[in-house]
């Protein structure tokens, strides 16, 4: 039989926090622990927790002083005794089925990672994410430029979760991976370096994981630093690959991550407001500044495989982008620099 360790990182939940925990016990899926670290929280988490406790006694429960997410997290894979983990937010919750679903896969698979799908949450209203094939992945797929799974990581917020996943622990305790404290985005970083590890992937198009939106939601609003996030993560992962001497191996996963984050600076340019000019004018500046990720965009812009990928709307966001950053000192009026934009380097 698998077990399966469930980590739930709580701070200051307790309007979510009852039935989250309400939905791991439910699960038809026994075999589990549930590991609770309380994250240093001012509400009635505790009690909440502790009354789950005593009432089963699958449930691990730890409390640390307020050190984030990530600390939480690590100390849960840490004292895990599952053959794998899983990872659940403490506003989130489960499907009845989710960990049946997703063992079973396992089981067939004996993939390192098993991904499910998920509904998101707005108030009453439940939206089903798009649909995808069920497949394996091997090791090769992330390496070959243009495959689905290469594409679902670097363009689908589903990969980027660590939520609705299950884990191999050993995987994870072999090569030390763990979440990254202090950066913006852990789940991503966390996620990403595990994929340049070349684990076995099973995605599995079945719906067992529902995703509450909350208005002040860090992971699920835009921040007014959002570039300064990106280009964090993106140097700490390209100082991993480096470290790792998996640099030449990745190199084209990574130029592809950088196209699809950098680019959305371009996006700000269809804004028509003061203060996103001035945003979009700093990022441009900050981008200039940055070694790495200028040389990777002036590389990107003249390799012809990354023209049609996902329609071309990446590159071409891209190539505006390159030409702000090599030609344009200053924006021109918002309304006027797409167009203007287009025309110089001749993409329309």
């Amino acid at each position: 039989m698998v077990s399966v360790s469930i980590i739930i990182p709580v701070y200051n939940k307790e309007m979510y926090l009852n039935d989250c925990i309400q939905s791991v016990v439910n699960q038809q899926y026994r075999d589990i622990e549930i590991i609770i670290i309380n994250d240093g929280s001012k509400d009635n988490s505790e009690n909440i927790i502790e009354k789950w406790s005593a009432k089963d006694k699958r449930i691990r429960y730890f409390s640390q002083r307020n050190q984030g997410v990530a600390i939480a997290r690590n100390k849960g894979i840490s004292i895990a005794n599952g053959d794998y983990i899983f990872f659940l937010d403490a506003d989130d919750y489960l499907e009845e089925y989710a960990i049946l679903k997703l063992v079973t896969d396992a089981l067939y698979s004996k993939a390192d990672i098993i991904i499910g799908n998920f509904y998101e949450k707005s108030g009453n209203k439940f939206v089903e994410k798009q649909s995808f094939e069920n497949k394996l992945f091997n090791k090769s797929d992330l390496k070959k430029t243009g495959t689905t799974l290469e594409m679902f990581i670097v363009n689908n917020r589903h990969m980027a979760r660590a939520g609705n996943k299950l884990y191999k622990l050993d995987f994870l305790k072999k090569l030390q991976v763990s979440f990254v404290d202090g950066v913006i985005a852990e789940d991503r970083l966390f996620n990403l370096i595990c994929y340049v590890n070349n684990p076995t992937i099973q995605v599995v198009n079945e719906y067992t994981y529902i995703y509450n939106i909350l208005d002040n939601s860090r992971s699920r609003t835009l921040s007014s630093n959002y570039y300064d996030q990106n280009i964090s993560l993106l140097n700490y992962l390209y100082d991993y690959l480096k470290k790792e001497s998996k640099l030449e191996e990745y190199q084209e996963l990574f130029q592809l991550i950088v196209m699809y984050d950098v680019s959305k600076v371009i996006n700000q340019t269809f804004e028509r407001s003061k203060e996103k000019i001035k945003s979009t004018n700093v990022s441009i500046k900050k981008l200039r500044e940055n070694t790495l990720i200028f040389n990777t965009i002036s590389a990107v812009i003249k390799e012809e495989k990354f023209k049609k990928i996902n329609g071309g709307k990446a590159f071409y966001r891209i190539s505006l982008l390159n030409y702000l950053l090599v030609k344009a000192p200053f924006l021109v009026p918002v309304y006027k620099t797409v167009a203007y934009i287009s025309r110089k380097v001749k993409l329309r």
